[in-house]
């Protein structure tokens, strides 16, 4: 039995996966937020579909981006 607590969780610290992690919790925050109908706007605003669609797009367009983007960085840097 190992006896490393956290050495098999250190991919989590190491800086290379950083990008990854950001990438992925980004996409899973605009499926979070496209099924419940609510994303998260600036200043701590909530935006419902219901209410404002066009902005509530944005705002889940905008993670997803983001998200995409993580991931392209991660695979890009670790390419070589």
């Amino acid at each position: 039995m190992p006896s490393g607590g956290i050495d098999h969780y250190s991919y989590l610290i190491d800086k290379r996966h950083r990008p990854l992690l950001i990438g992925i919790f980004l996409l899973l925050l605009a499926v979070a937020e496209t099924l419940t109908g609510q994303s998260l706007a600036g200043y701590g605003r909530t935006v419902t579909r219901a209410e404002n669609p066009n902005q509530f797009w944005w705002s889940v367009g905008i993670s997803c981006a983001a998200g995409l983007l993580g991931i392209a960085i991660f695979l890009y840097q670790n390419s070589n």
